[in-house]
């Protein structure tokens, strides 16, 4: 998946946005701890945006910027 790919998947709605946020995670190949380094959430912060329970703009914001 190319950037523009997961620019797309991410600029939907937010609970849609967190829906994709593991999908987007994946194929940038990034672990659920790389990710929380790269973001400064915690690994529980990543694993609840991933499943959509967790709606934190700010932290969204954070997980899109790291993916983008």
């Amino acid at each position: 998946m190319d950037i523009s790919s997961t620019r797309s998947i991410l600029s939907d709605r937010p609970a849609q946005a967190a829906g994709s946020l593991l999908n987007a995670r994946l194929s940038k190949g990034y672990s659920v701890s790389e990710l929380a380094i790269a973001t400064g959430l915690t690994e529980t912060e990543i694993r609840l945006a991933e499943d959509g329970r967790m709606q934190n703009p700010d932290y969204i914001r954070r997980i899109k910027s790291a993916l983008a």
